[in-house]
């Protein structure tokens, strides 16, 4: 062990302040993380446009930060929609809105219960949400590899859709989103919507991590 720190600390990956005691990220790794998190940025955003111009709802691509989601890009359609994200940048704690859920689904069993023991008193009950209606809607997002979030947790105005972006070995990186008003929610917009941010999630996955093999 001590040697692969040695190692990691050589190549910049990892820093440790005093000779002995804690290791940190290091500024290579900080720096390998940001130019992932543009990099994906940049290939989203066009499929975030496409996808807002022929569905004309509004789209997101939302990425996971510590107990909480980041919104990294909007881009809106002729029927713009809000209901938690307002804007690029808003954070929202995991457990709330469809594309926490997209990525809380894929992330290991002891991730899960980390993050939902730190949201559940914090955020969650005062929304209604409690931990077993959460683990319903990851077993669903299981299941098909999309999520409409916790049911009947929304603005009653709004929905959504969600699926996850992965990475290597099926790691959740991210997750591309919708939000809309319930009105506009037919079966055959449903069934758009889903094809469209499913065959967008695996094309960013494509290209950023090699070839991703699909499950459905």
């Amino acid at each position: 062990m001590y040697r692969l720190v040695r190692a990691l600390k050589d190549l910049g990956l990892l820093r440790q302040p005093l000779s002995r005691g804690p290791v940190y990220p290091g500024p290579e790794l900080l720096s390998w993380g940001e130019l992932i998190r543009e990099a994906l940025d940049n290939i989203a955003h066009m499929h975030l446009l496409d996808m807002a111009e022929t569905l004309k709802d509004s789209f997101f691509l939302m990425v996971p930060d510590g107990f909480q989601v980041l919104c990294l890009d909007i881009v809106d359609g002729q029927n713009p929609a809000r209901s938690y994200t307002r804007r690029k940048g808003d954070r929202i704690p995991f457990g709330i809105g469809q594309a926490s859920i997209a990525i809380l689904s894929f992330m290991s069993e002891h991730e899960q219960a980390h993050i939902l023991d730190h949201n559940e008193p914090a955020f969650l009950r005062a929304r209604g949400i409690t931990r077993r209606r959460v683990r319903e809607a990851i077993a669903n997002c299981q299941h098909l590899e999309i999520t409409c979030g916790v049911e009947e947790s929304d603005p009653p105005e709004f929905t959504g859709l969600a699926v996850p972006v992965f990475g290597k070995e099926r790691k959740p990186v991210a997750a591309l989103s919708c939000c809309l008003r319930r009105s506009r929610l037919s079966d055959d917009h449903y069934d758009k919507l889903t094809k469209a941010l499913l065959t967008s999630a695996r094309a960013i996955s494509h290209n950023l991590f090699d070839s991703v093999e699909p499950t459905r």
